[in-house]
């Protein structure tokens, strides 16, 4: 499981609590989970390696969000998430 926390100097401490509750995870059996606090309009993002996009959703407020295992191969992935408070990028493993 990662926990985002990006630390831009801009942000107050409201957003800094919410940021903190960005999660991507794998859960037991190979899904993806990615969960996103109440934070307005966002966009989710997952890409394999060489660039293909194999996951893109646009929300707003509270978001959960999963990928199933027959829909992601093993192997490296991007995942990027853009809210109005930062933009993050994570690499993730799927095994």
């Amino acid at each position: 499981m990662f926990a985002i926390t990006p630390q831009p100097a801009s942000m107050n401490l409201k957003h800094a609590r919410a940021a903190l509750q960005i999660l991507i995870k794998q859960n037991a059996v190979g899904r993806l989970d990615i969960s996103i606090p109440d934070q307005g309009l966002h966009s989710v993002e997952v890409f394999s390696i060489n660039g293909q996009s194999v996951f893109s959703r646009i929300g707003f407020g509270a978001c959960y969000y999963e990928i199933p295992r027959d829909q992601i191969s093993s192997g490296p992935y991007l995942v990027r998430i853009a809210t109005p408070f930062h933009n993050v990028m994570k690499k993730i493993l799927i095994k």
